[in-house]
């Protein structure tokens, strides 16, 4: 049991893969702002080139 708690406690001190959590983080906000600008802006260019479209057609 005193093994357990030795590995546990090891772990918690271990610090080497909050950065790669941070980063990870980070890359998701960054992905959820470029899906969410995509998302807005699509509609718009979407309706753009039709009338473009139109025009020619």
């Amino acid at each position: 049991m005193v093994e357990i708690g030795k590995r546990i406690a090891r772990f918690a001190a271990d610090k080497r893969g909050a950065t790669a959590i941070e980063y990870s983080i980070i890359a998701a906000g960054i992905a959820c702002a470029i899906a969410a600008t995509l998302t807005l802006t699509g509609t718009s260019l979407l309706n753009l080139w039709t009338s473009v479209q139109n025009a020619f057609g």
